[in-house]
């Protein structure tokens, strides 16, 4: 009960082939009670399809200069939804 209006926010490099049927139906159920699901993926190369179960999608550049300016730039605009 403590998390039940909690947002699911997943990390990964998302370089996997699909999500499990079973995992995309939890997820749409999760969903339809109001929960956000937000993608951070530190990479380079994410699969899309993967990517569209989610309702907020992040990727950052592990080797980019500027990573901490783009994800403060993020979290300010998802602070202004």
């Amino acid at each position: 009960n403590d998390y039940k209006e909690a947002d699911v926010l997943m990390v990964s490099d998302f370089v996997m082939f699909e999500i499990r049927q079973e995992i995309l139906d939890r997820i749409k159920r999760e969903k339809q009670k109001d929960t956000k699901f937000h993608s951070l993926t530190i990479g380079k190369k994410a699969n899309p399809e993967v990517l569209e179960a989610f309702d907020n999608c992040w990727m950052y550049d592990p080797e980019s200069r500027v990573i901490v300016e783009q994800m403060t730039r993020d979290i300010q605009a998802l602070q202004d939804m």
